[in-house]
């Protein structure tokens, strides 16, 4: 890197800061002027859910016929097989966002709508450029795109070639949007691109890759994505998408998917402190000890408000509605609590202040009224979400929709119309609001969200139109949040109006609706959020048990539509008892999937008979039961969970521990605690893992206790349980636990530390690199991998010469996580000379992470390696770094693969004729 930063480099980097350092509350509520918030002061970390691979016995049994060996105290022994068989059986769930790079250098962020996803890579985008300006050295080069603009471009420059697509894009349009406008900046700052790239020192930041036109531009945006990243290997990306709508045309090539989880309480409370405090802070001119406490005030009065409104709180579950509810409170509204009403609530406020300005200007003559720009707003919002999928307009094709409108709806001349067409962008144009000027004289709304909302207005506006619609765009993932919001708008109108639009929705059909039922599915789930009436809701639940009961294929279906946000579901009283029947069914599947479905529907008038069900006969059925009273949440259940702990059944004991951590009473913390100090040291040990499970901070200090335990099965799910908990407060314990006289006990603590991932305790994982026992040698080195830390490189590159196979595959493992190019000649060497299958296989995937073009020699030796699974890794590796040379042994290797091997070969050879512009596709 250079040691000084160019002038145009500085500049650019200042205008990233500048555009990036603050949230501003355009299109959600306006007040006397415009709140811009620092992003220091409102922003905190997200956290996602992180899919991992299958694992399944036949795959295990295929490995050990390869030879490939696997030891199931391997903690992520999955790891072997996800390179090859991509899956989602399991998760890991609250990762916080800040801990994405301690993993993998790309990222596929999936969430919500109003999830956080832009403001997420509007802070890293701050972040890394403030540190880039005090310390080029230690920061990656940000570049932010928002990839509607992209996806638009390229398919007017079909000529760029992929790989430098993104480049050539803001070399001749993103890049001037931002102020660059002389030909010569941008070419120089192209140039410190392509140097930051060369080192894998840049952050890509990609926006909205599910905002395409279609299919065919979302593919070709992938495409350039992949190839701009195997052309410049090293670097970090992170691409966001809405859920619906990203598997169109998903990301390969070493791109890992987590997706954003809702707020829980501690978020959401910590969102609406800053938030409180950063709204304070921007309106007073002198911020001092007054501001804070004024603001702790107000976050203390919303969130007591909202403590007492469940409803409120299911809609306070991401950044964008806790911003709306926040600013709802200011106004001092009352909060609603369906989000369609907030969204309302929103709109009427544009409208209001709009209006208010209009006055200010003396503007009261030949301007829309208030009906007339409700209407003309929604409008315009359909035809976007219809015809302008990258969400921007020009102006005179904005002037031309507003126009007709006005003459077809509101019966206007043609010059009146234009004229006030003209007004109204006039005043769009000077007033930020809900519809903004994204320059060069082109619009859009502030959020796709309210886009969506007033496009589903517009699609209700006349019940003659809705069948139209639903036939047209039902099943387009684009359309799926219009239609949801358009059920919850309806029913706002009155319960009849709800209710036809649900019997509108039924009457569409989808050809394997037969087997699928994706239609009723869908209805369902608008049902969630619509007011219907108790007739209609009554009639689509009873359908639903019979299929939940009578269709096992589609049972987990029916069941995750139960667990989406939204209201309850009304039914009478005697369609709850059909369910309860089934909990005595002869067949003892529908018994459990009965028990479950009460659990999550909570009616605690199922109390009685899900207590009674903990008498079944069949195990499953009695977890299934006490996992549904946790669920409900009932006082004269919360007894019967932890008198169930107790019992020796391992598989209810499992289900009790989950309901306990539904119920988190303080009567259950209470309970565990004491069960910590019982003679039997198996009670002692199943109370730290409820204590686990329920997650509550009062239990890590005991936890910590734990760790001195006499038995050692006590202290190891301690260690354990604190590592899953991953609070720094244990990190001292941990470290010490590393010194346990027992070699499971040390294990897991080393595995703790790496789930904690802080940097205290390399040291002590480094010594833990020679324990005398090979599980614990196993999990320092995964432990040191996982924090990613270059001071540990050393110790791990001696740790390969380990006689036990496991160790030095943690190692290879870590070195490649930590991806510096240091270890790239050791693990070339491991990859070629180990005796064991499994080394060699991590080696080739270590040295696809790290990228370097000097593993390709080894690699291309190693595509004769006599481990199928070694040579296919190997065939990725080489196929990720995309070096012209290997092609050729790609080609050779094809006559001796088998047809599994084959696929990755053909992949690898692909990659590389892209890259060079060979491939026909």
């Amino acid at each position: 890197m250079p040691s000084t930063t160019p002038s145009v480099l500085a500049r650019y980097l200042d205008k990233v800061i500048q555009d990036n350092k603050t949230i501003d509350a355009r299109g959600v509520m306006q007040v006397n002027r415009m709140i811009e918030l620092s992003m220091d002061d409102v922003f905190i970390h997200l956290t996602v859910r992180m899919n991992r691979s299958d694992k399944s016995q036949a795959l295990r049994d295929r490995l050990e016929q390869e030879n490939f060996p696997v030891r199931e105290s391997m903690p992520e022994a999955a790891d072997i097989t996800e390179h090859f068989y991509p899956g989602r059986v399991e998760t890991e769930q609250g990762v916080p966002t800040d801990a994405l790079w301690q993993r993998h250098a790309a990222w596929v962020i999936l969430g919500d709508p109003g999830a956080g996803k832009t403001t997420l890579l509007k802070h890293f985008a701050l972040q890394e450029a403030t540190t880039c300006k005090t310390d080029p050295d230690l920061g990656y080069l940000p570049v932010l795109v928002p990839l509607r603009l992209l996806g638009q471009k390229l398919e007017n420059h079909m000529h760029w070639p992929l790989e430098q697509a993104l480049l050539d894009y803001l070399t001749q349009y993103g890049l001037s949007e931002m102020g660059f406008t002389a030909e010569q900046e941008r070419l120089e700052l192209r140039a410190q691109f392509e140097t930051w790239l060369s080192n894998g020192r840049v952050l890509w930041l990609l926006d909205g890759l599910d905002e395409q036109r279609d299919q065919h531009v979302q593919k070709r945006t992938v495409q350039a994505i992949e190839a701009l990243r195997q052309h410049y290997p090293g670097n970090r990306f992170v691409v966001t998408s809405r859920i619906v709508g990203y598997d169109a045309a998903p990301l390969g090539g070493g791109f890992n998917t987590a997706t954003l989880e809702p707020f829980n309480d501690e978020q959401m409370s910590q969102f609406f402190q800053h938030w409180c405090y950063a709204v304070e802070k921007s309106e007073d001119i002198v911020v001092d000890e007054h501001t804070r406490k004024r603001a702790a005030d107000k976050a203390a009065q919303l969130l007591e408000q909202i403590k007492h409104n469940p409803g409120i709180r299911l809609l306070a579950a991401n950044p964008l509605l806790c911003t709306i509810i926040g600013l709802i409170q200011r106004q001092g509204a009352t909060l609603p609590e369906l989000r369609v009403e907030l969204y309302k609530l929103c709109i009427d406020t544009f409208i209001f202040n709009w209006e208010m300005k209009k006055r200010q200007r003396n503007d009261q003559t030949g301007s829309l009224d208030k009906d007339q720009t409700q209407a003309v707003l929604e409008e315009i919002a359909l035809q976007l979400h219809e015809n302008y999928p990258e969400n921007r307009i020009p102006r005179e094709q904005l002037t031309v929709i507003v126009s007709r409108f006005l003459i077809a709806q509101q019966g206007m001349a043609e010059s009146e119309a234009e004229h006030k067409a003209d007004q109204l962008l006039n005043l769009i144009r000077d007033v930020s609001g809900l519809l903004i000027d994204r320059g060069n004289e082109e619009y859009g709304f502030f959020h796709l969200t309210f886009q969506e909302y007033l496009a589903a207005r517009a699609i209700t506006r006349k019940k003659r139109d809705i069948d139209r619609y639903l036939s047209r765009y039902l099943f387009e993932p684009r359309w799926r949040e219009v239609i949801r919001l358009a059920a919850a708008h309806a029913g706002t109108k009155d319960e009849e109006s709800g209710s036809e639009f649900i019997e509108a929705i039924l009457r569409q059909k989808h050809p394997r609706d037969d087997l699928m039922h994706y239609t009723f599915r869908f209805a369902f789930l608008c049902l969630k959020e619509a007011k219907v009436e108790l007739e209609t809701a009554d009639r689509i639940f009873r359908q639903w048990i019979e299929y939940f009961i009578s269709e096992e294929t589609t049972r987990t279906l029916f069941l995750q539509l139960l667990k989406q946000p939204g209201a309850k579901i009304r039914y009478r009283s005697n369609t709850i008892q059909i369910l309860i029947k089934a909990l005595v069914d002869e067949n003892s599947d529908v018994r459990k999937a009965a028990a479950e479905a009460l659990g999550e529907i909570g009616d605690k008038t199922t109390v009685d008979a899900l207590i009674l069900a903990l008498e079944d006969e069949d195990s499953d059925v009695r977890s299934r039961a006490t996992y549904a009273l946790g669920k409900i949440d009932d006082k004269a259940a919360a007894d019967t969970p932890i008198l169930t702990l107790k019992v020796q059944d391992s598989s209810v004991h499992s289900r009790a521990i989950n309901a306990l951590e539904e119920i988190s009473s303080k009567a259950a913390v209470d309970a565990l605690m004491l069960d910590l100090k019982d003679e039997d040291h198996s009670v002692r040990s199943r109370a730290v893992y409820a204590l686990w499970e329920i997650g509550d901070k009062a239990a890590i200090d005991a936890l910590i206790l734990a760790l001195k335990d006499e038995d050692y099965s006590v202290r190891s799910n301690a260690a354990f349980a604190l590592g899953t908990i991953g609070d720094k407060a244990a990190i001292n314990a941990l470290i010490l636990a590393l010194k346990d006289e027992d070699s499971n006990v040390r294990s897991r603590a080393a595995y703790a530390l790496g789930e904690i991932g802080d940097k205290a305790a390399i040291n002590a994982l480094i010594h833990a690199l020679k324990d005398e026992d090979y599980s614990v040698r196993s999990n320092a080195a995964f432990a040191l991998g996982t924090i990613g830390d270059k001071a540990a490189i050393n110790a791990l590159i001696l740790a390969l010469k380990d006689e036990d196979y496991s160790v030095r595959s943690k190692v290879v493992f870590a070195l490649g996580t930590i991806g510096d190019k240091a270890a790239v000649d050791v693990l070339s060497h491991i990859l070629l000379m180990d005796e064991y299958g499994g080394v060699r296989f991590r080696a080739a995937g270590a040295l696809e992470r790290i990228g370097d073009k000097a593993a390709v020699d080894a690699l291309i030796l190693a595509l004769k390696d006599k481990d199928s699974f070694v040579r296919s890794g190997t065939a990725d590796a080489l196929g990720t770094i995309g070096d012209r040379t290997a092609a050729d042994a790609l080609v050779l290797a094809l006559k001796d693969a088998n047809y599994y091997g084959n696929l990755h070969i053909i992949q690898a050879i692909e990659k590389i004729d892209l890259k060079y512009h060979l491939c026909p596709n």
